[in-house]
Order: structure tokens, then C-alpha cells, then sequence
């Protein structure tokens, strides 16, 4: 039978590794606070901005912004115009 596999990716250099090491702890920071806000819940029935969720739990809406930001470049969260978020089927 053929090997199908994918070849291995060249390892990180280390610099790239550290790196790597050092953002899992900021990732999973972040993933924790939006199940802690409940935002998967809170965007089940559509996108919302910040704006719209930060009032319901009295968060600061800027900041929630720049954390859904984050979890958009993560691939939880999409980002559209108009700087509604909605989620991924990861999210």
C-alpha cells in the first residue's frame, strides 16, 4: 500500500519556537475569557459588534473589541464590515 502521509514541515527555527511557546499562554487566556463572557452564546442567533454584547456584560466595549480581534485571527471568530463578529465552526 502507498504511503499517502504528508511530508513533514521543516522544524522552527528556535527563535520561532519560543515565540510559539510564549503566545500559547496569551491563546488560551483569551479562549478562556470568551467562554467565561459566554460569547459563543451570545453570538449563536447572529454577528454583533462589541458595542452590542459589552453593554449586556458590562464590559468596556474597546477592549471587548480588540479581544474578538484577537479570537477573529485565531479562526474562532470571523470579522465582517461594519466591525460585526460571528462565529466560526471552530467557535
Amino acid at each position: 500500500m502507498p504511503d499517502t502521509s504528508k511530508p513533514q514541515d521543516p522544524p522552527l527555527p528556535p527563535s520561532a519556537q519560543l515565540v510559539q511557546m510564549a503566545s500559547a499562554n496569551w491563546v488560551s487566556c483569551i479562549v478562556h475569557a470568551a467562554a467565561k463572557f459566554d460569547l459563543a452564546d451570545k453570538l449563536a442567533d447572529g454577528p454583533k459588534t462589541a458595542a452590542e454584547i459589552a453593554g449586556a456584560l458590562k464590559l468596556h466595549a474597546p477592549s471587548l473589541h480588540r479581544m474578538m480581534r484577537s479570537l477573529a485571527g485565531l479562526g474562532i471568530l470571523t470579522e465582517s464590515d461594519g466591525r460585526r463578529f460571528g462565529l466560526t465552526p471552530l467557535g
